[in-house]
């Protein structure tokens, strides 16, 4: 489902109540649009470790805070669900900024999509257990 977003940045990415919200509307096929924010928050993940960032596609590492808590950019729509989380790099960028990178990354998992689909399509053949032994001692 594209996801276009449209509002402002503050130019904040977290603020004294933790909160950066970017306002982003998500249309589908019906063009139904929904509320969607971004929430700086405590990981629920365990330890220090990256996470997928839903909105470019790359790592979201958690930001340090005061003492051993770590935060993430956490994406919500307006049913309180979560999309996922976003990198600092990608909150950074405003409203403007991530609808672009959505809409680029959008457009490349297109094309991952059209390349697997031909794949699939195809016949799938094997090295023989000979030839990969072959390749193996060489």
């Amino acid at each position: 489902m594209p996801l276009i977003l449209a509002g402002s940045h503050r130019g904040m990415v977290w603020g004294g109540n933790g909160l950066a919200s970017v306002r982003m509307l998500v249309s589908d096929e019906h063009r139904l649009r929904l509320s969607v924010r971004i929430v700086w928050e405590r990981s629920i993940y365990g330890g220090n470790g990256r996470v997928p960032c839903i909105i470019c596609g790359g790592w979201a590492n958690p930001v340090q805070k005061q003492g051993h808590q770590v935060l993430l950019a956490v994406v919500y729509n307006d049913r309180g669900q979560i999309y996922g989380e976003a990198c600092r790099s990608c909150v950074n960028l405003g409203a403007k900024g991530i609808k672009e990178c959505l809409q680029e990354r959008i457009a490349r998992l297109r094309n991952q999509l059209q390349d697997l689909q031909e794949l699939e399509r195809g016949e799938v053949q094997l090295p023989s257990l000979e030839q990969e032994l072959s390749a193996y001692l060489e």
